[in-house]
């Protein structure tokens, strides 16, 4: 898996750049630490191999996967790459398995909000944007 940021116009070039050749600072720094960072990121394939942040992944049932996942979209993360050893075996249980458990999550959280705007509009409530 592959974290990429949202590169808005606060980036340069420069930190485009850098990201594109050296790849995401966090798992580099963090496989010094140990193996398992987070509930589901282990680094041991990166350290085995001595690449960089293409070479991590997330391990676990499919809900602890997902809710890794879910845990990256917490913190601003808009772009996910997700792949595996078996491309096309894997490709079929990310839709199979994985996928639908995010996108379950997400919507029930869309509804959430959607509806605490609602009940706050309709309270008399300033409504957020």
């Amino acid at each position: 898996m592959t974290v990429r940021p949202d590169f808005g116009p606060e980036y340069g070039d420069e930190e485009r750049k850098r990201f594109e050749e050296e790849g995401p600072p966090g798992p580099q720094t963090a496989e010094e630490e140990g193996e398992l960072h987070d509930r589901a990121l282990w680094t041991a394939p990166a350290a085995a191999t001595g690449a960089g942040g293409n070479s991590t992944a997330l391990v676990g049932t499919p809900e602890t996967v997902a809710q890794a996942l879910l845990d990256y979209v917490d913190i601003g993360v808009t772009t996910i790459l997700i792949r595996g050893y078996d491309p096309y075996d894997d490709a079929i249980d990310y839709g199979r398995y994985l996928l639908p458990l995010v996108r379950d999550e997400v919507a029930r959280r869309d509804a959430e909000r959607v509806a605490t705007i609602q009940a706050e509009a309709g309270a008399g409530t300033a409504v957020r944007a």
